[in-house]
Order: C-alpha cells, then sequence, then structure tokens
C-alpha cells in the first residue's frame, strides 16, 4: 500500500477510468473508492482542491503511474516495520516442510520443503508470510509468486490416479506422507548439507517415519518433529504457503477441465458434489480424480 499525491487532473482522469469499479465511501474524508481484481485505490477529499491524496494497493503500480502521468515525486512509500512472530521457537538458517491435500477428497497431494536464511526470512516478514491456515486463499495466490522465485524449495505433487495406485499396492497415506516429507526435504539438505535446524509439521509418531523411511535412500537422521510447525517454524511457514497456492493452482486447472468448481475437504457438501460429479462423468473419470482410501467413495458406490 502506498500514498500518492494527486493533481486535480490526474484525480479526475483516475475517478472516470475507474467509475465502473466505484465502491460506496463510508467516510466522510473519502472522495472516491474502486476496486478491480489486481487493483484497490482510496482518494480523499481536500477542501483546497489542490493536491489530493490517494492510497493504492495495485501489482502493476508502476504502469499505473505511467498511465496517468504520476511522477517519482509524488509517490510516498509507506515503510512499516514487521516484527517477526513472537512464536517462532527458531529463526536460525533452517529447513522445514509442509503438506497440503491429505485430508481433501478430491485434489491432489502437494508436498515442499523450504530453506530460509536470514535474507529469506526477511522476504517472508516483508511479505507477511505465516502459517497458511491463517492466510486467505485470495491472499496466498497473490502473495506466493511473489516469492517463489526468490526461495530455495523442493516441490512435490502427486495426483490422485498414482496416488490410488500406490494404495492398491498396500500403501497407507502416513507411510506415503512420510517418504515424501523425506524426499522433499533430501531435495533441499543436499543444496545445505550440515544444515542442523530441519523440522517437520507432526503428522505421525517420529518412529513411525523413521520405519517408513528405513529404505529409503539419504533418510535424514536429526528432524524435529512438531505439531503445529507451521506457527513455531518460517520455514514450514513458507512451505505451508507453497504447498497452498500449487494446490489452489492444481484445483483451478481441474475445475476448467470439468466445467466445474471443486469444493475442498471431505465433508456432506463435498459428498453432494461428489455425486454429482459421479453422475455426470461416470466412475472412471471420478476415480481418477479422488482418493479411493477416503470413507467418502466407499459411502458414495454403495449408496
Amino acid at each position: 500500500m502506498i500514498t500518492i499525491k494527486l493533481t486535480p487532473e490526474q484525480k479526475d482522469k483516475i475517478i472516470e477510468k475507474y467509475s465502473d469499479f466505484s465502491l460506496e465511501c463510508k467516510d466522510v474524508y473519502q472522495l472516491f473508492k474502486a476496486k478491480t481484481i489486481d487493483c484497490a485505490l482510496c482518494i480523499y477529499d481536500n477542501a483546497k482542491a489542490q493536491n489530493f491524496k490517494m492510497t493504492i494497493d495495485c501489482e502493476k503500480i508502476v504502469e499505473f503511474c505511467r498511465d496517468f502521468d504520476i511522477s517519482e515525486e509524488q509517490i510516498v512509500e509507506k515503510q512499516t516495520t514487521k516484527k517477526l512472530p513472537e512464536n517462532y521457537l527458531c529463526t536460525d538458517n533452517q529447513i522445514g516442510s509442509d503438506e497440503v491435500g491429505f485430508g481433501d477428497f478430491f485434489g491432489p497431494i502437494v508436498v515442499v520443503a523450504s530453506y530460509v536464511d536470514k535474507e529469506t526470512l526477511n522476504l517472508i516478514n516483508k511479505l507477511g508470510i505465516n502459517d497458511s491456515k491463517k492466510i486467505t486463499d485470495a491472499n496466498i495466490l497473490k502473495i506466493v509468486p511473489q516469492i517463489i522465485s526468490q526461495v530455495d524449495y523442493s516441490l512435490l505433487i502427486v495426483d490422485n490416479i498414482k496416488l490410488n495406485e500406490l494404495f492398491e499396492k498396500g500403501y497407507n497415506l502416513n507411510q506415503i506422507k512420510s517418504i515424501l516429507h523425506n524426499r522433499a526435504l533430501n531435495n533441499i539438505y543436499k543444496k545445505h548439507v550440515g544444515i542442523k535446524n530441519v523440522f517437520i509439521d507432526q503428522f505421525n509418531l517420529p518412529s513411525a517415519y523413521f520405519k517408513y523411511n528405513a529404505f529409503e535412500e539419504n533418510a535424514i537422521p536429526q528432524i524435529t518433529f512438531k505439531t503445529k510447525a507451521e506457527s513455531l517454524y518460517p520455514s514450514v511457514a513458507l512451505s505451508s504457503c507453497i504447498a497452498r497456492y500449487y494446490f489452489l493452482i492444481k484445483n483451478e486447472e481441474t475445475s476448467k477441465k470439468y466445467g466445474v468448481n471443486i469444493p475442498f475437504g471431505a465433508n456432506k457438501k463435498v459428498d453432494e458434489f461428489a455425486k454429482e460429479f459421479l453422475d455426470k462423468f461416470g466412475p472412471i473419470e471420478f476415480k481418477n480424480n479422488v482418493k479411493t482410501k477416503f470413507k467418502n467413495y466407499n459411502n458414495l458406490l454403495n449408496s
């Protein structure tokens, strides 16, 4: 969010261009408000009618300023110093992993491991990245693209066709989850050999995790397992946001493919949608898009 000083002419041009996207001004000092997909702005009244103040949050701010002949001298950036969350147990260089999709009847499984150093820590703190469960999906889609090209992470995506094949071979969800976390962590660990801080959002007993990875190559020997680790370690928080981002992207791709809006979770609403999906697209397409180990699957087929 930045503040811009506008001339009366610039103010008039902006109001004219964004008139179709205007919102109700609830503050007596607000002259004009508007919001589009990638831009939100508010112009404040000025009794002297000389320079007007506008606050704006815009993904393409450079293009916006160019369109309205706004000079650098007119821009007043509001610098805010954010403090790191006090609940972080460790902010030293670290690797952490998290996953998305294991609780969703539809949609893939996404596991991400991320490396965080001081530079990355400053970046994720600046963007407000924390536990993905505390950030709206809309913000995830907005924030994560700004950071993924600047951080070191490993991404593993397993669609439901592959997942169901593993189920048929005798794998269970915790076993699959353990192996995916281990592989994602190792992809990063190989680049930062010797790093002492490795964290996982705990989903099973450590003994079970290492048992499932007994035949995996390069299992990391020392890992800290913590429930709700995404709120305790920035590397897990970053991984949770990146994983959520790719899960949302894949879900949107599938929704567009079938012309539907695929819901999240495995609740009654999802069951109702699943029945409609099965009736419309048939058992093969249905099986390819859901997790057959879920009770939802057999309950629906039996009914």
